[in-house]
Formats: structure tokens, sequence, C-alpha cells
């Protein structure tokens, strides 16, 4: 009995040990905040914290304001928030903005961004930026309906004023998402987005990820285990940070009124959680907020006390996301800062609701609104970024995603290879030198087929002046390749294009970003195409080619569109192929330009085509895809490159915030000890090239591209041809609009 008794008691320590290690995934040391002084938490006001007011009700506005999310995009701030004549969710309720042009400390009056219907109402969702473009979510709920729920939508704009029709956010087998999305989606450093969506019927919490890098599409529901209490599960509104190791923090409102926060981890991205735990850690039954400073500091805004008391307003801050040994003070209850409420309304709370941060400019924005009716935001001064932090090491030798002697490293590429520096006398002799110089790079070619392309027409469809063809050609013995191809309308044979797709980070489509997909694909693909369209402002570039008398060929690269992966596209796992295929001698960008130069070769047999009337272009990695063809094969007759091209010396140092992020999609391996980007494209000299930039590109540095320019400036204009290659730097940012699409159109007009 008494072995028994040991045994009992052994397992009753363990489990309470357990119990305790639980509780304490985060939670807040004695004595950094006493929860018996109500309206500051023995907190005292800090230096480092400004407050503005973006909005106050009057007697003339709206009484209702809530759920106020900030943005920042092309250098203004933008704020969202729900609002209403008088009560919280009532029919009338309607999502309204405001814009910031000096930094948040002045706003534009509101102004409507989504009205509600006669069928639902509309509440604020949040935001997401994808290059040039502002993506606004607006959950609509459906009028009448219980248990309560609603869905998540989106709009588009480029410039922050005109706005896209409303359409459904997609989960990844492109049905609608059938809940309501957390308004803080944490994007990791891989790209990946995470968030937490409230699912129907009625409001149940799951995780959410997506590897879409605009959060419209491709959304997946993680393993997640919440707890049933009716209409609406125990663990609701959640917020999320990143610990040092990698490991992601969810943190819930607990709305079974324990007045503590519950969490749940993942360790694999957002795909599996643990079970919820409750915490230590004080919570007044609101939304709260987290995320990470840029020095990696875990950060929690919330009101933490144990009872349903919105305020004081307190920022936490952890080096470790466990230890939350740090609070300042944001807003206080006392009287000269949480002012009375001025209107009546429905769940009209008194204090400091529904709290959402950014980081801008070195700076903490904390939007939340007062009282529910009036909108404001507290703006923290964030500390320089600490040397050390947990999981650091004294001594390293990799910094960002370089090395330490990167700038070493620059100092001896002299690429003995680049016209001016080879010492060969004769172009032709050169280029030829130097085009079998990249191909050895280049390592093991595909093999080419054995009995030709042995294309198959899959699909075609009549459109507007042209056919739309869905084909499959043999470009090596080891794989076919899915295409497009689109034919004027009259008697060729025609001029032709290449059309290369872009990276993006978004590996679900490929030739379906470049030209409308055919009525055969299936309806995520087409859905997905229509949504990816942002980057190009809403236009098939090979559709408005075709349109004007060009045959338009466009090809998946390998990784996208029906030459990804099986288990579905992660552009996590893009670098990880690329590395394996390394194994067996291939390089995976060089076998992206082998299928391009051979596509051309089909292009050229096609009877439509005039063979001696070929042109490529393409935009960000189509781009580059565009100009390492028309240095490689002697069919491009003309080509036109959109936002990329640069030096190695600026694009790969410490000079900027961004370094390159893994060019697996652009490695040739050791083809930089011979030549840069722009002596590889000199080769093409001296065909007719058109070059455009982004001044506002934060992938390509403006002095980079300037020096590439030049490089190839002096290449043509040794050849006497000079009027032959355009270079152009634009003020936009990393895009390919109607403007530039206009440019590339006019300049085959001219040389094809």
């Amino acid at each position: 009995m008494k072995r028994k008794a040991k045994i009992i008691a052994t397992i009753l320590l363990l489990c309470s040990s357990f119990a305790t290690a639980q509780a304490q995934m985060l939670y807040i040391p004695d004595g950094v905040i006493d929860t018996t002084k109500h309206a500051t938490v023995g907190l005292k006001p800090a230096k480092e914290v400004k407050t503005v007011t973006i909005f106050k009700a009057t007697e003339l506005s709206d009484h209702y304001a809530n759920g106020v999310v900030l943005s920042a995009f092309k250098g203004k701030l933008y704020c969202m928030w729900q609002s209403s004549p008088k009560d919280e969710d009532s029919d009338d309720t309607r999502v309204v903005y405001s814009i910031s042009r000096d930094d948040g400390n002045t706003w534009s009056k509101p102004m409507t961004l989504a009205a509600p219907s006669r069928d639902y109402y509309c509440t604020s969702g949040g935001w997401q930026v994808w290059g040039d473009t502002l993506i606004a979510f607006i959950d609509t709920w459906e009028k009448g309906l219980s248990p309560r729920g609603g869905k998540t939508c989106y709009m588009t704009s480029s410039d922050g004023l005109k706005w896209s029709k409303m359409q459904p956010v997609r989960m990844i087998d492109g049905s609608e998402m059938n809940g309501v999305l957390e308004q803080d989606p944490y994007r990791l450093p891989d790209g990946r987005i995470i968030g937490a969506t409230h699912f129907m019927p009625g409001l149940h919490v799951c995780p959410v990820f997506t590897d879409d890098p605009r959060g419209i599409s491709g959304w997946q529901k993680g393993q997640f285990e919440a707890e049933d209490i009716g209409k609406t599960s125990r663990e609701i509104e959640p917020s999320q940070y990143l610990q040092p190791d990698g490991t992601i923090v969810m943190l819930f409102r607990d709305q079974s009124s324990s007045f503590y926060k519950l969490v749940s981890v993942s360790k694999d991205r957002g795909e599996t959680w643990t079970k919820t735990t409750l915490t230590s850690f004080p919570d007044a039954r609101t939304k709260q907020c987290a995320g990470n400073l840029p020095d990696g500091t875990s950060f929690i805004v919330s009101c933490p006390v144990p009872a349903k008391r919105r305020w004081p307003l307190v920022l936490h801050l952890s080096d470790d996301g466990k230890k939350f040994d740090k609070a300042i003070l944001l807003r206080s209850g006392n009287p000269g800062d949480l002012p009375s409420r001025s209107y009546d309304g429905r769940y009209k709370t008194l204090g400091y609701s529904y709290p959402k941060a950014i980081i801008h400019k070195g700076k903490l924005y904390i939007s939340y609104s007062t009282n529910k009716e009036d909108v404001e935001c507290t703006i923290v001064t964030i500390a320089k970024p600490k040397t050390t932090t947990a999981q650091k090491r004294k001594k390293y030798e990799f910094q960002r995603n370089l090395p330490v002697y990167a700038d070493s490293l620059i100092a001896h590429l002299d690429y003995p290879m680049a016209w001016e520096n080879s010492g060969i006398k004769k172009f032709s002799k050169w280029k030829k030198a130097a085009r079998q110089k990249v191909f050895d790079c280049m390592l093991m070619p595909p093999p080419p087929p054995a009995n030709g392309y042995q294309a198959k027409v899959l699909f075609e469809e009549q459109r507007d002046g042209y056919k739309a063809r869905k084909i499959e050609i043999r470009l090596s013995q080891y794989y076919t390749v899915p295409a497009y191809v689109l034919i004027p309308d009259g008697k060729g044979p025609f001029p032709a294009i290449n059309l290369l797709h872009d990276h993006g980070a978004h590996l679900f489509i490929g030739k379906e970003k470049m030209i409308r997909p055919l009525t055969c694909e299936d309806s995520t693909v087409i859905k997905d195409a229509e949504e990816w369209l942002a980057g190009y402002e809403g236009q098939f570039f090979g559709d408005y080619l075709a349109k004007n008398g060009y045959v338009v060929f466009s090809a998946d690269a390998p990784m996208w569109g029906e030459r990804g992966q099986k288990e579905g596209p992660r552009r996590d796992r893009y670098d990880m192929i690329a590395g394996n295929m390394m194994m067996y001698g291939i390089d995976l960008s060089a076998w992206m330009t082998y299928d391009d130069i051979a596509g051309t070769e089909f292009l050229a047999q096609m009877p439509e085509v005039d063979a001696s009337r070929i042109g490529c272009t393409g935009w960000s990695m189509g781009a580059y895809r565009a100009w390492m063809l028309a240095a490689l094969s002697d069919r491009i007759t003309a080509s036109a490159s959109v936002c990329w091209m640069v030096t190695t010396d600026e694009q790969m140092s410490f000079k900027y915030d961004r370094t390159e992020n893994g060019g697996f999609a652009n490695c040739i391996p050791g083809l930089r000890r011979w030549m840069d980007y722009p002596h590889i494209a000199s080769i093409a000299c001296p065909k007719p090239m058109l070059f455009i930039n982004g001044s506002q590109d934060k992938l390509f540095p403006v002095p980079g591209v300037e020096k590439a320019f030049s490089i190839m400036h002096n290449v043509w204009n040794s050849q006497k041809a000079d009027h032959c290659l355009e270079t152009e730097l634009w003020d936009i940012t990393h895009s390919c609009g109607l403007k530039a699409q206009k440019r590339v159109l006019d300049f085959f007009k001219k040389h094809l």
C-alpha cells in the first residue's frame, strides 16, 4: 500500500509540474504590475508614449466605432474601423477608413470603404500589403443569422482611393472562407501568413495559414482542438508572436470568463497546435494584439486585469516570449486620461477596446477605440535593437542573409569574362566564348526528347480576336510541360512572344499569371489567376499582346503551376528541392532557362509564327528569364524586361535594409566569378533590348540599377548599337502595370 501511495503521489507531482510548466508558457513576474491599482496597475506614465485622436464622435457623426486596424502603404498610414450610428453590430454597420500623410499626426475625414447591403452588414477585417497593392479585408455578417457568423472578403487598391469590387477570401480548395479572419495575420520570416478564423456555424476559432503572399487565397486550417461552448468556442479573438526558436505562440481571449489568457503553440509553421492552456497572465476578456519588434522582442498589448474592466491599456515586452518582465503604460483609467462616454449604445463598453498594432518607421503604432466611440492611436518610440538576445552566440560568421565577409567577396569579383575585361578583341568571338561560359556554369542540361516535341492540344477556345489553346509539349526525355498559346485570328505568320511568368513567392499558378486561364481549368485556378492580376493592374499581359496581333506562348517554369509539388505549393520547399536537384548535378534555375530556350524553339516551328520575329518579355523573375533567354538564344530578335536588373555589389551587400532572400531562382553556380548580370545580358548585343526598373522598387537598389544600365550601354555603344538599348528608371514600385505593358507593346511594334 505504501508503494502504491508513493506512485500516486509521484504521478500527482508530475502532473502538477507539467501544469505549472504549461502555465509558464507566458507570464508576468511578480512585481511588474499591481492589479489592485485599478487605474494604472501600478505603472507610471511613460515618456516614449504619445496618443493622437483619429476620429472623435460628434452629434453629427456616427456614435459607434470599434475594430480599429492600421497599415502603412506607399508612405501613408491607413486606419479602418467599423462604424454605425449608435449600436454595435447593427444592420447599418459599415467599414470606414482614414488616411494620414504625416506619420499619424493628422488624419483625413472618414471615408466609406464597405457599405452594408440588404443581406449583410460589414465590419473591419484588417489589411495586407503586397507589392504595389493595398488589400483591405472586410467581414460580412448575414443579417438575422442565428447563431451569428460571417465571412471574409477583400478589396484591392493601388492608390488607397479607388477600390476593386469586394470578393470572397478563399481556402486552399477554392471554397469561400466560411468564417471571419482575425484582423492581424502574422507574416513569418519565410513569407507564410499565420492567422485564425472564427468559422460558422457560430464563431468557432481555428488557426489558419496560407502561402499566398496576398493572404486572399490558399488558406488551410491548422490541426487544432477548440473547446465548444455553444454559439462560440471558448477560445476567441487571438493574436500571435514568435519566440526566439521559431515557436509560434497564439493568445486567446477566454470566453468562459476566467479573466486570464489562453495559449496554444505551434512548432511546424502553424500546421499543428497544442491544446490551449490557461495561463497566469491576467486579461479583461477582450481582444488583444501581439507581435515582435524588429529586434525579435515579443510584445503583447492588452488590459491586464482579472476583471471585465477595459483599462488600463498596457504594452508588455519579453526577450524570450515567455517572461513578460517589462510593462509600459499606454492609457490609464484616470479621469484626465479616460474620458466619460458621450453617447449611449448597445454594448458600448467604457475603456480601451480591441487594440491592434503595427511597426512603422521605428515606432509601434497601437490603434484602438475609446469607449467604442472615439478612434485613437498611441505611438511608442521603440528603443534601439539589442545587440544580443536569447539563442545567439557572441561569435558568428553570418549576418542577416549574408556572410560577414560579403564586402571582401564583392571586392574580389573582377569578372574576367566581361566584354571589357576579357581581352578578346572580336565581339563575335567574345559572344561565343561568353555564352559557352554561361552554359558551362549551368551544369548538365536536360536531355532533349528523342522524338521531337510531341505537342498535344488539350483544349481550345475562341476569344475576342484570337484563339486560346492549352497544349502539352515534351521539352525533355524526362518531362512534358503544359503551356498556353494564343493565336490571332486571320492569316499568319505572325510575330510571336515567349511570355515568361514571375516568381512572386506564389507557386500555385505560373502560365496563368500571364494568360487568362482557359475555361477547362479548375475554378480555383481561374480565381487565383484573377486575384493575381493586382500586380498587372487587372490586365492579363498575354491576352493584351494577342489582341494586338502577336502569337503568345507561356509555359510553367519548374516548381510553378502544373509543374509544382504533389503536396501543394510551399515557397520554403523551393529552396530545399533546388538543393536536392544540385545533388543530382542539376541546377534548377538553369533548367528553367534551358526550358525557356526549348520553348522558344518550339514557338519558332509553329506554322502560325514568323520565326524571324520572335521576342520575349516578363516582369520580376520573368524579366530575368527574358534577358537570359535573349542572351542565350539566337531565336530571340528583341527582348523587354520589367523590374529585374542590378549589379551584384549592390544586391548582395549590407548597404540596404533588404538583402537577397536566397536566389535559387536566378542562381547559376560559379557564374558570378566570370560575369555579372549586365555582362551576361550584354551577350544579346546588338539586339534591341528594353529594360524598365522602378526607383521605388525595394528589391533592386537604384545605384545597382544605374551601374548595370551603364555597363550595358558601354557594350552596345562599343558595337555602334546604343540606339538599340533602351533603359528607363520609372517612379514605380516592383510592378508591371498598364503603362509598362503599353511601353513593352510599343517596343515590340517597333522591333518585331
